[in-house]
């Protein structure tokens, strides 16, 4: 099954409406595969059929080039769930760079979505994935410091590439399902570092050292100087240690 964003978590949700969820979000990754970036639940009412006009669950989802077929197509899923399950879901559909500039201008809207996924998760599941990726990080960024006292750089610059990469899925693994996490960079920067949580310097450190990374593995065709690796050593902690401090606080590291 896809899963939600980390913003189902904070939203309560009455079993029904959650069924309902769960299925269109499920439908919305079989129509529009790799083009679905995040599906995020951001509104919903806690029980019962919704009134005053307000839907049951409102969902915004980030779609690789937006056609006006697949927001016909959206209103249709979501007609056929209300017929079926009488559940009143709206889906708002955005490009990544529609998104983005909802979220620069402050818009309503992006600080409602920004909002619900500031909440804890209450998922069990989500929370163990996030710690044994940080767990993973670290003890990357452990065999990267053993591997530079060796003076062995070019090992040293691929752990700390792979703590970083790490570090990255961590984050990434809290909004979106694991099928998303292809383009781990341009992703992190979509939903984390361009929308607020994060410090935008660390997609910097993020490519920094996926590059370097890939350099390393060339080795031995590839020769990278110690410095070099050190200063990977310190962009990849300072990514790692930034992770976890915003799942710390994002409820997912207890």
């Amino acid at each position: 099954m896809a899963s939600l964003s980390t913003s189902i978590a904070g939203v309560k949700l009455a079993p029904d409406a959650a069924a309902a969820v769960r299925e269109l979000t499920d439908q919305v990754h079989a129509e529009f595969g790799d083009r679905v970036r995040a599906v995020h639940l951001y509104g919903a009412r806690a029980a019962g059929p919704g009134d005053g006009g307000e839907a049951d669950a409102d969902l915004l989802v980030i779609l690789d080039d937006k056609r006006h077929a697949d927001e016909l197509r959206i209103l249709e899923l979501s007609r056929t769930l209300l017929v079926k399950r009488e559940v009143d879901l709206c889906a708002t559909l955005v490009t990544p760079d529609e998104w983005a500039k909802l979220v620069d201008a402050g818009d309503p809207l992006a600080r409602q979505v920004l909002g619900a996924r500031e909440a804890p998760s209450a998922d069990p599941a989500a929370r163990l994935e996030a710690a044994a990726a940080v767990v993973k990080a670290r003890a990357a960024l452990d065999d990267g410091d053993a591997l530079l006292s060796l003076g062995r750089a070019e090992g040293a610059a691929s752990r700390f590439g792979a703590a970083g990469l790490m570090a990255a899925r961590a984050a990434l693994g809290t909004v979106l399902p694991s099928a998303d996490r292809r383009r781990a960079e341009e992703l992190f920067a979509l939903h984390f570092a361009r929308t607020g949580p994060l410090e935008a310097s660390l997609v910097d450190d993020l490519r920094a050292l996926r590059a370097l990374r890939a350099d390393a593995d060339d080795a031995p065709f590839l020769s990278i100087a110690l410095p070099t690796a050190r200063d990977a050593g310190q962009r990849a902690r300072r990514l790692v240690d930034a992770v976890e401090q915003h799942l710390t606080k994002s409820g997912f590291l207890g």
